[in-house]
């Protein structure tokens, strides 16, 4: 019974890491679109962002009609694979936007939403929503935003990705799980 428990947690685990990766490789290339200096692609992004849910829906019910037949998968079972599978997607998505302002990005991202913060109307409207905060509030945003690293914006992803992943698995676990029959 252990043996087979192990052998359930380590089956469970490798699904996870395939789809993670699947997950993952998805969710670099949302955030490629959405660090794209092209407006269409910026607004596809962000609308595709919403999808996430839903193809992870997908994929756990995959996991469901791949793996049925080694027994009855419970909600704990489908929250672990879930779980996992946004942890692996989110480790992939950290690295990929590491390596990414690392070495690709050279400012480009910074200065595209430094234009769009400059528009006279962006403007206006962020100095009248921190006014309470003082004149200078809109340029210590805009200088941080100069000032963000790599690894500050890696640690963002991760922060982002924990801490969606648990309200994510809590949800999509219910469409892992197979239904006892009487």
């Amino acid at each position: 019974m252990i043996e087979y428990n192990i052998n359930i947690r380590k089956q469970t685990n490798a699904f996870a890491m395939y789809y993670g990766l699947v997950f993952g490789i998805i969710w670099c290339i949302l955030f490629f679109m959405l660090v794209s200096p092209q407006e269409v692609l910026r607004t596809l992004a962000g609308l595709l962002f919403f999808s996430v849910p839903f193809i992870g829906f997908f994929i756990a019910r995959h996991f469901r009609k791949t793996v049925k037949n080694d027994g009855e998968i419970n909600y704990w079972r489908g929250f672990w694979f879930s779980l996992l599978m946004y942890i692996y997607a989110s480790a992939i998505l950290a690295l990929f936007a590491y390596l990414y302002f690392r070495f690709l990005d050279n400012g480009a991202f910074v200065e595209s939403n430094l234009k769009v913060l400059s528009r006279p109307e962006i403007k206006k409207l962020l100095e009248q929503s921190v006014i309470s905060e003082g004149r200078n509030a809109y340029d210590e945003m805009l200088s941080a935003l100069q000032n963000i690293t790599p690894l500050a914006v890696t640690a963002s992803v991760i922060n982002f990705s924990s801490f969606i992943s648990i309200p994510l698995a809590l949800v999509t676990s219910l469409f892992a799980m197979t239904r006892k029959r009487k």
